[in-house]
């Protein structure tokens, strides 16, 4: 019987053989094509040396580090950096990648421009790892190339400054490749940095989810270091010391209004040369550049663009009067060179011949100061139009539609969006429905999310399942739970989204199921929830299991896969499956070898702090927050200010608060809020109106402060600017007091169209 059954299928076994046989042969043909594009692209970036240049043999200015002024005498070139000044950050940076050379690692720098974060980066791995190769990539594509092609790049350097440039278009930088980079045969690290802004933009929590989804899953895979935009104390006295021997260093810090980093890099000429240009077309063109860029039109700007641009920023008798050469004077004004150092807007030419250029890319500090200056300023109306007729680059016009939306311009937004799609940029789909899920259009948006997945958009899982459950149509909650599945299996949804739903929808049964079946997923905070779950049912020896069998995976892991064994994660979640035991000795066990191992990723001593302190070790926790805010922790301060404002001692809790102003988010609304309380209103209302920096925007608390003094009028107005200045998360708090407090017609306006209305009409 069995032969005989043998037999009978013996043909359609040799056919599923020879299938997989010519499966396998095409899947080698297709690897050995991709090692050969990839040997290619990394010959092309070595250029015509046998092998990529060592750190040591790098040029600091071509991987970015900005020029220096020339001083008067002449005694210093533009071309020769100054002598470096040792930073706080440098030891947290430099035990990041010393760590990086054993495991591989994903560091990146956060500052503002001009705050000497690309000089403290170079001189890091100048420091720690001048023998190592450095690839400096043309593009996130060549990354790419070699990730896929399984191309390792052992004792590497990947050098990726500004590294906001790598991650927009269809090839831009994904989490993918990151953990391919990190997880070939050597180890890899992989150095960036970013402005605050951008890494805000990209990480922080917004309404809108559907926005810089690839850029927020690669920033969580990096450490981070900050750089303050301003010398510490300890710093200036070493910059003092270092200024004996560089008169530019001496200069620098007698400067008052600027910080020594943005002195060196002719930032002071750099604002005046625009705020106190000398006629109103030269002014005209540097902000057009600044508009078109920080609003997210390429980098370099085309000059044709700017042609065209510049007028909107003139008055009708300005552009009447303009002589024949205006754009050429402006031009030649704005790409001056200054101190020797740099210009306020940079020639940049493509397929040009020597000496000439058709594009200009502004001065990063000048850039970041006009973002600033200009951030709840909405560009000339007639400029949209304009961006959207010159702009093809796919990846510009999503970005385009970004920021129209993040300002509540819903149908300039649309338009950008459908633009962005007909150009084929990745994830406009599914920003466009995010925007029209949040507007109410139900259908619109759940049409685009199902045709971005028959498209293979990864990331429309969540979208859909979201936009399906709002709709609530007949059909739409067994689609959403089926969407859910899909999107677990494919990655884009976390097994607790699943789970959450189909408990909240009494199927505990299923959910289960998808918890037994996630126990191998990289979510290891299911162990948690299915013990939980079984102890909620009276299930105790199985939660016991559960949280056992967790335990043994997390250590599993760490010691076998390293960048579980780096992540601060795994050392969090295994000291809750501890704890779940009532095994406190081996929780706190765990904790502590995260911070060994982790020792620069604050969350790990955050975590094992507020363990001390659940255990009632309160002052075993205060001196761990002390010693790391002593070593330049901001938030270990912010922690510190919090425990002792809930201890009921807030002049403590000031003097921390105070101690980090400025080096963390929120920080000036903690303290503003206390001062409020005590009753210093004068002083809680200029932190909340400059938030500890004078470049600071007003920011949504000084809105609810407003409000709560009874001044209407002046929160809906300043509501307003917050709007305008790309903070989708203040549209509601505008609804909610114009609702309450304002012209019931306006609400309505902003309520239908967003700012569009007011700022069109």
């Amino acid at each position: 019987m069995v032969i005989a059954i043998a037999t009978a299928l013996a043909p359609e076994v040799s056919k599923l053989l020879e299938t997989e046989r010519a499966s396998r042969a095409r899947r080698r043909e297709l690897l050995e094509a991709r090692k050969a594009k990839a040997e290619d692209v990394l010959a092309a970036e070595r250029g015509a040396q046998a092998a990529l240049p060592t750190v040591a043999q790098c040029n600091p200015r071509r991987l970015g580090v900005h020029s220096s002024i020339s001083l008067p005498d002449g005694t210093s070139a533009p071309t020769s950096l100054p002598a470096y000044v040792p930073r706080d950050a440098d030891a947290d940076i430099r035990t990041l990648i010393s760590a990086g050379m054993k495991q591989g690692a994903f560091v990146l720098v956060i500052g503002r421009s001009s705050s000497g974060k690309t000089r403290l980066l170079y001189e890091a791995i100048r420091a720690t790892a001048e023998d190592w190769r450095l690839l400096h990539p043309s593009d996130a594509a060549t990354l790419k190339e070699l990730a896929q092609a399984g191309i390792s790049l052992p004792h590497t350097i990947v050098w990726l400054d500004e590294i906001q440039n790598y991650m927009s278009g269809e090839n831009g930088l994904d989490p993918s490749t990151v953990r391919k980079l990190l997880g070939g045969e050597g180890p890899t690290i992989l150095v960036g940095t970013i402005w605050p802004d951008r890494y805000a933009l990209y990480t922080e929590s917004s309404m809108d989810y559907g926005s810089h989804i690839r850029e927020r899953e690669v920033l969580r895979l990096a450490e981070i270091v900050e750089v303050p935009d301003r010398l510490s104390t300890a710093e200036r006295r070493r910059a003092g010391v270092v200024a004996g021997v560089d008169s530019r260093i001496a200069l620098a810090l007698e400067e008052k209004d600027y910080g020594m980093t943005q002195f060196l890099a002719a930032a002071p000429e750099l604002v005046r040369r625009w705020t106190a240009a000398p006629d109103s077309y030269k002014s005209a063109l540097i902000t057009a550049a600044i508009d078109a860029v920080r609003l997210g039109a390429p980098s370099p700007v085309s000059l044709d663009l700017l042609r065209d641009l510049s007028p909107a920023y003139l008055t009708s008798s300005e552009r009447a009067q303009a002589s024949p050469s205006w754009f050429e004077d402006s031009l030649k004004y704005a790409t001056t060179l200054l101190l020797g150092a740099t210009s306020a807007l940079m020639p940049q030419g493509s397929e040009c011949l020597p000496g000439e250029f058709n594009a200009v890319s502004v001065a990063d500090y000048l850039l970041q100061y006009g973002t600033n200056a200009r951030r709840s300023t909405l560009p000339p109306k007639a400029a949209w139009d304009i961006y959207l007729r010159h702009t093809t680059n796919p990846a510009a016009l999503l970005e385009m539609a970004h920021s129209a939306k993040d300002r509540t311009l819903f149908a300039t937004a649309e338009r950008f969006y459908r633009a962005a799609i007909a150009a084929n940029a990745p994830e406009a789909r599914i920003g466009f429905a995010a925007m029209l899920t949040e507007r109410g259009r139900l259908d619109e948006s759940i049409a685009l999310l199902r045709e971005a997945l028959t498209l293979g958009d990864e990331y429309a899982y969540g979208d859909l399942a979201e936009a399906l459950e709002r709709r609530n149509a007949d059909g739409d909650e067994e689609e959403m739970l089926k969407v859910l599945y899909q999107g677990v299996r494919a990655g884009d949804v976390e097994p607790s989204s699943l789970i959450g739903e189909l408990i909240e929808r009494g199927r505990p049964d299923e959910a289960e199921a998808v918890m037994w079946e996630s126990l191998d997923s990289p979510e290891l905070e299911v162990f948690v929830t299915l013990a939980k779950f079984l102890a909620q049912r009276g299930r105790n020896e199985e939660c016991l299991a559960v949280l056992r069998r967790g335990v043994s995976r997390v250590h599993s892991l760490i010691e076998n896969d390293s960048e579980y064994r780096s992540s601060w994660y795994s050392y969090y979640i295994l000291e809750r499956l501890h704890s779940s035991l009532g095994d406190t000795d081996a929780a706190e066990s765990a904790l502590r070898r995260g911070v060994e191992v982790c020792d620069n990723i604050v969350s790990m001593h955050e975590d094992l702090a507020r363990f001390l302190l659940r255990a009632k070790r309160t002052t075993e926790a205060i001196e761990l927050l002390n010693d790391r805010y002593a070593q330049g922790c901001a938030s270990c301060g912010r922690m510190l200010a919090d425990h002792y404002l809930e201890a009921g001692n807030p002049e403590r809790a000031k003097e921390y608060l105070r101690g980090v102003l400025g080096k963390i988010h929120y920080v000036s609304y903690s303290l503003a809020r206390q001062l409020e309380k005590e009753g210093d209103l004068v002083e809680a209302e200029r932190l909340l109106r400059n938030g500890g920096r004078p470049e600071e925007r007003a920011d949504i608390a000084l809105v609810n402060f407003l409000a709560r003094q009874g001044r209407f009028e002046e929160a809906i107005e300043t509501c307003k600017d917050v709007v305008k200045s790309g903070d989708y998360m203040s549209y509601r708090n505008l609804q909610d007091l114009l609702e309450m407090h304002g012209d019931r017609l306006e609400f309505e306006q902003i309520r239908d169209h967003g700012m569009e209305v007011e700022y069109f009409n």
